[in-house]
């Protein structure tokens, strides 16, 4: 069988919008005296285009700060969230060492201890964030030895075991649907969502064709992204485009999550494989715990499967690499036609100005 995997964000729909979600996420809890309100300012649920963009450069410096997460396998606008986050938290801990017990499971109560314990302190900017992040994590770090540096250097200034720092913990995620009521809306706090304002890399109609083209080669056209379900169908259904995807070839975070439940894993997110493996393989739950735990056996069934996975990352390069499959790497994520050079450095075979230019590949 001939796979065709697509990631979504920075392949089919423009990584911007997410990004500036993951902003908006970062300005509300460095805002709201509620939560961490280290950057004290008027917090509300309803901004113009312009407000946004103007948080977007300000907590995200410019994109620089997010193509330094990037480049290190970093795809999660979660996971980007949580460094920002905990590195603002490290700064204060260093200044002032907490005088209570930091619990295992962070709750809203122990945002506001924290809030009121750093109140008289001078708060971190965006560039003392960015840079002590820098000097405690590894310079040649990847994803996860990344945030094992963080989650150690985390439990030192807190006298624990740094567990609550960690990706998917308690901590994460309060912040992480913090960001689902930004990009999907809850009327409840007056978030309207972004769902329908997603931006289409491409013409849609000109990748109905390729799509429409893959299917009648015999491909099976699959999706591997750190979207959950939601996020990936509505935008997609959006622009025609969903149906036009293999039905049980769509692996989203949400399978990604729960596979790491199932086989009691640590998250297994991009640059982690499992994604592209799922829909390479089939999105059946009933297999995820074998997809982790015995990947040899459903790659030797698959041989003589021809695999290629459309991204537009480092981390979707690692995880090609580490199931065989052929990487087609597109010039439309975050920093455009600059990270050609990283692409060829690392020996992707294959590099496409946007993703209509599969065509001259798979034709």
């Amino acid at each position: 069988m001939k796979y065709v995997l697509f990631d979504v964000d920075g392949v089919i729909l423009s990584e911007e919008r997410c990004f500036d979600v993951s902003a908006l996420v970062v300005w509300e809890w460095l805002t709201r005296p509620d939560l961490l309100g280290f950057h004290p300012g008027k917090f509300t649920t309803h901004l113009s285009d312009e407000e946004i963009q103007e948080i977007r450069q300000r907590y995200w410096l410019n994109n620089e700060f997010l193509a330094w997460l990037k480049a290190k396998g970093i795809n999660s606008n979660w996971d980007m969230v949580h460094a920002h986050l905990l590195g603002a938290i490290g700064i204060l801990l260093e200044k002032k060492p907490l005088d209570f017990p930091l619990p295992t499971e962070i709750t809203l109560d122990t945002i506001q201890k924290l809030n009121q314990h750093f109140a008289e302190e001078d708060k971190p900017s965006v560039e003392d964030t960015l840079a002590w992040l820098k000097q405690h994590t590894p310079s040649n770090a990847n994803k996860k030895s990344f945030f094992e540096a963080l989650a150690k250097k985390m439990g030192t200034l807190t006298n624990t075991d740094g567990e609550w720092a960690q990706l998917s913990n308690s901590f994460w995620q309060l912040h992480t649907q913090c960001f689902q009521d930004w990009y999907l809306g809850n009327s409840e706090v007056g978030k309207e969502g972004f769902l329908t304002r997603e931006i289409p890399i491409v013409d849609p109609k000109e990748f109905q064709k390729v799509l429409q083209y893959l299917q009648e080669k015999g491909y099976v056209i699959g999706i591997g992204t750190g979207r959950g379900l939601e996020d990936t169908k509505i935008p997609l259904q959006c622009l025609g485009l969903w149906n036009l995807f293999t039905p049980n070839h769509i692996a989203t975070a949400d399978d990604a999550i729960m596979a790491s439940l199932l086989a009691k894993v640590p998250p297994v997110d991009k640059p982690h494989p499992f994604t592209y493996q799922a829909a390479w393989w089939g999105t059946y739950p009933e297999h995820y715990v074998e997809y982790l735990k015995k990947p040899d056996f459903y790659e030797l069934t698959h041989g003589q499967d021809e695999v290629y996975i459309v991204g537009d990352s480092v981390a979707d390069v690692m995880a090609a690499e580490k199931i065989g499959a052929t990487m087609i790497a597109t010039l439309t994520g975050l920093t455009g036609d600059k990270i050609k050079p990283e692409f060829e450095k690392l020996g992707v075979p294959h590099i496409v100005e946007n993703v209509l230019g599969i065509m001259k590949i798979l034709c």
